[in-house]
């Protein structure tokens, strides 16, 4: 999945019960997972904008913190 706005894209690869990714621009960013019962799953990107996450059971979206300010993705389901 691509996920984009004029200045960030993130892209997600799920794989069973994790997803991987790459943030554009790349770099050492944080972000979390959110899922619809308000769980929250922190991350950290490397200096190549690669991540993995555990996914949540049921809708989830993946949230970055850039400069300037978070950037979300839509709910998607694992």
């Amino acid at each position: 999945m691509v996920f984009a706005t004029a200045d960030t894209e993130i892209v997600v690869d799920r794989a069973g019960r994790d997803a991987g990714g790459q943030l554009s621009p790349p770099g050492p960013w944080v972000g979390w997972l959110e899922s619809a019962t308000h769980a929250v799953v922190p991350f950290r990107a490397d200096d190549l904008g690669r991540f993995r996450v555990s996914l949540a059971g049921g809708p989830v979206r993946i949230v970055v913190e850039l400069p300037a300010g978070a950037v979300r993705t839509d709910w998607f389901r694992r």
